[in-house]
C-alpha cells in the first residue's frame, strides 16, 4: 500500500530495505506516486518507462542520492520458452526450438542504489526470472536478511549473468555441430543435422528446391540464427563488463567483502565473453569452410558438365565430315546425278567407295580424339 511504502521509505530505523516494483502491474497513477516518494530523476523515471528490446540497453547514471544502472538481459520469446522459464532453453530447443529462428529480445532491470535511504529498488517491465532467484540466494545463505543495499546490486548482476549460461552454452553447441558438419558428409554416416532434421525445417519455413539444396539452405538460415545470436550475447555481456568495471574501480564505497564479490562477477562475464568471442571464431571459420565445399562442389557440377558437352561435340566432329559427304552425293543435280563408276547401272562399286571413305574417316577422328583426350 502507499501508507506501508511511505513509512518504508522514511523510517531509516527499519534498516536496509530493497523495493522490487513490475510496473507493467502499477497504473499510471500508482507509478508516478512512486517515483515522487523515491525523488527519481525524469531522465531515470523515462529510462525505466521506454524499454527497446531489440537492442542492448545498458547505462549509468550518478545522482546527488542515488546510482541508477541498468543491466540487461535476454528473453526468448514464448515460440521457443520451455519447461526452464528461468533460463528460457528447454529440452526441444537444441534443434527444433533454434531452427524456429525467433529473434531473442532484450530485458532490462534498473536498478536504484540509494546513497542516503540504505536501500535499493530494482525495477522492470514484465516478469523475469531475476527477482525471485535473488530471494532465493537471500533466504539460503543470510536468513532473508538483507546485507546491504550493495548486495542487491551484486546478487542481481550475478544472477542475470547467470540466466544467460544456458543460452550460450547451447549456442556454442550449436556452433560446435555447424563446424563439424560444415563439409557434410554423404550416406549412412551423415549426421542428424543433415539428415533427420532438415525435411521437417525445411518444410516448415517453406524451403523448396531438392534434398541436396534444402541441406544448404538449412545449413546457411542456421549459420546467421548463430551469428545474430553470438552478436546479442557478446553485446548483453559486454556491457555488463562496462558497468562492473566502474563499479568495482569508481563508483560504490565497498565493503572489501562486495569489492571481491563485484570483481568476482566481472571476472566470470570476462570469460563468457571469452566464450563468446571463441564461438564467433569457430562459426566464421565454419562458415569459410561452407562456402569452400560449396565452390567445390560448383566446380564439380561444372566439369561434369564440360564432359558432357566435350563429348557431345566430338560425336559432332566426328558425324558431320559423314553428314557433308552423304548431302553431296545425295545431289540430284547435274554432273552428280551422271557419275558412275562402270556403264553397268546395278553396279554398287560407287556405294561402296563412298561407305568405306565415310568409315575410314571416322576411325581417323575417333583416334585422333583419342590421341589428343577429347575423350
Amino acid at each position: 500500500s502507499r501508507k506501508r511504502l511511505s513509512e518504508l521509505v522514511a523510517d531509516r530505523s527499519n534498516g536496509i530495505f530493497w523495493l522490487d516494483v513490475d510496473i507493467s502491474q502499477l497504473s499510471s497513477s500508482q507509478f508516478r506516486y512512486l517515483t515522487e516518494l523515491l525523488v527519481l530523476h525524469e531522465v531515470t523515471v523515462q529510462d525505466c518507462k521506454v524499454e527497446d528490446r531489440t537492442v542492448t540497453d545498458t547505462k549509468m547514471d550518478i545522482f546527488d542520492s542515488y546510482i541508477f544502472c541498468i543491466v540487461d538481459t535476454i528473453r526468448v520469446p514464448q515460440a521457443e520458452a520451455s519447461e526452464n522459464p528461468s533460463s528460457g532453453v528447454g529440452k526441444d530447443q537444441k534443434r527444433e526450438g533454434f531452427a524456429a529462428n525467433v529473434r531473442w529480445q532484450t530485458q532490462n532491470m534498473n536498478i536504484i542504489l540509494f546513497n542516503d535511504l540504505g536501500g535499493a529498488v530494482t525495477v522492470h517491465d514484465g516478469p523475469m526470472a531475476g527477482p525471485a532467484e535473488v530471494v532465493a540466494r537471500l533466504k539460503s545463505a543470510h536468513g532473508g536478511q538483507l546485507p546491504s543495499a550493495e548486495w542487491v546490486m551484486w546478487a542481481m548482476f550475478d544472477v542475470l549473468t547467470t540466466s544467460l549460461v544456458p543460452l550460450l552454452d547451447e549456442i556454442v553447441a550449436t556452433v560446435v555441430e555447424l563446424d563439424d558438419n560444415a563439409v557434410p558428409i554423404d550416406g549412412p554416416h551423415a549426421s542428424s543435422l543433415l539428415e533427420g532434421q532438415t525435411g521437417r525445417t525445411t518444410e516448415r519455413h517453406g524451403i523448396a528446391g531438392s534434398g541436396r539444396e534444402q541441406k544448404k539452405a538449412y545449413i546457411l538460415r542456421k549459420m546467421g540464427v548463430a551469428r545474430r545470436r553470438l552478436t546479442k550475447l557478446r553485446g548483453s555481456f559486454t556491457s555488463k563488463l562496462e558497468l562492473l568495471a566502474r563499479l568495482v574501480q569508481d563508483v560504490i564505497p565497498q565493503t572489501r567483502s562486495m569489492r571481491i564479490h563485484l570483481k568476482a562477477v566481472e571476472s566470470e562475464v570476462k570469460w563468457k565473453v571469452q566464450r563468446v568471442q571463441d564461438a564467433q571464431e569457430t562459426l566464421q571459420t565454419a562458415y569459410q569452410n561452407y562456402l569452400a565445399y560449396v565452390n567445390l562442389q560448383a566446380a564439380f557440377t561444372s566439369n561434369q558438365a564440360n564432359s558432357v558437352l566435350k563429348k557431345i561435340t566430338v560425336l559432332l566432329g566426328i558425324t558431320t565430315p559423314l553428314n557433308l559427304i552423304a548431302s553431296v552425293m545425295g545431289m540430284n543435280v547435274f554432273p552428280l546425278n551422271q557419275v558412275r563408276v562402270s556403264e553397268d547401272e546395278d553396279n554398287v562399286g560407287l556405294f561402296v567407295a563412298l561407305l568405306i571413305v565415310m568409315l575410314l574417316t571416322s576411325f581417323l577422328l575417333l583416334y585422333a580424339a583419342k590421341r589428343y583426350r577429347w575423350l
